[in-house]
Parts: structure tokens; sequence; C-alpha cells
């Protein structure tokens, strides 16, 4: 309904933020989240625990898409210096974050085992002077290095496509054609516009995105 919301224009909390990338990372299943999982008495005995439940919020084929230009974002993206701390094997999932006049540094990223948000900024909201990669990114890098061992690994949906793109256009292209990016879309999705392109419908065979 506000396209600013794509932008931040709505403040959230990073359990919020934390809550959101979770979705991601499960494939579009959404788990909520909580602190405290059970409570249990000294020997043991339980007296109050939550139940895990678990429901679909996204699309998976939207999530695969959202999580692979996030994937993008941290390879050639405000998220590259990640891999300073972390080898490029890792495949990490993420995003920077921030606002106005550097009021608010932020980061939320995941790896194959974790995911974390880390949001920098001052109680009296004064402008930190810190964006997203240059306060928040460095913070989850370090943590990530110390607790994260498993590589991201995205399954496409059975309703993607790998696709041939021209990055200056967003027009179909060519494996042959200069800098012509291998993308996934929703199948059929794409944007025709000559016969010489060559969409590619077995993502497992497709190679490389980036």
């Amino acid at each position: 309904m506000y396209p600013s919301f794509l932008l931040g224009a709505q403040p959230l909390t990073p359990l919020e933020v934390t809550q959101l990338y979770q979705t991601l990372a499960g494939d579009g299943f959404a788990t909520p989240l909580r602190s405290i999982r059970a409570v249990n008495a000294a020997d043991g005995k339980a007296l109050q625990s939550y139940p895990l439940t678990v429901r679909q919020a996204v699309d998976p084929a939207a999530t695969f898409i959202t999580n692979t230009i996030l994937q993008e974002v941290m390879y050639a993206g405000t998220g590259h210096s990640a891999y300073n701390y972390l080898p490029k094997e890792m495949a990490l999932v993420g995003k920077t974050g921030t606002t106005n006049q550097l009021r608010d540094s932020w980061f939320a990223g995941f790896s194959g085992d974790f995911l974390s948000v880390v949001w920098v900024g001052r109680d009296d909201n004064k402008p930190s002077g810190l964006t997203g990669g240059s306060g928040a990114l460095q913070i989850w890098s370090e943590m990530m290095r110390q607790v994260s061992k498993k590589p991201v690994s995205l399954v496409p949906p059975d309703n993607i496509q790998m696709t041939w793109i021209d990055p200056e256009t967003g027009l179909l292209s060519s494996e042959t054609c200069p800098g012509a990016k291998l993308l996934p879309f929703v199948e059929g999705s794409a944007r025709p516009n000559s016969p010489n392109a060559a969409p590619m419908r077995n993502p497992a065979k497709a190679g490389s995105i980036i």
C-alpha cells in the first residue's frame, strides 16, 4: 500500500526485524520467535512450554528470489566487507540499513546455521555517524565469524527458472551476450524481447547466478 515501507519508513525493533528475516531464512515459513521456550521446576518437570508453530507466510519462489538478491548484496553490494571476516563460500544473505542523517546503523542477515540482527544508535536519537556497512555490519561479521560454520544453501522451488538477463535493460538476453547475468524468475514472468533469448528451465543445472 505504501512503497516507502520498502525503504524502512515503518519503525521496527531488532526483534521484529529478526522475525522478518527468520521467515526469509525459513523459505517463507514463519515461526514466532520467543525468548523463553519452556519453564521447568528444579526437578526438571515442565511447568509451562510453548509449542513450535509454523505457517507459510510468503511464497517460497518469492523468498528464493529475495534471498538471491540479498546474496548479491553480500557479494557485490553494501554488505561485501563481511567477507573480510568470513569466507565467500558461506554465501551469506543480508542487508545493510542506514536511516536519515546517519541516526541508525542496521544489519540483518543469516548464514546456514545462524541468523542475527544488529542495530547501532544513540538513546537520544542523535546521529551515530555510522552507515549500516560501517557500523552494524562490522559487529555482525565479527560475531558470525565466531559462531557460524555452515554456508547458506538456497534450494529453488519447482516454479523457478534461471534466465539470462541484460542488467542494463532488465530484458531477456543470451549467455553469449557481454555482461549477461543468470537470474531466477518465477516461471513465465521474465520480460521477453527477442527470439534469441535462452531461458534455462532446470535450476539445478543453471550454474552460478553471481
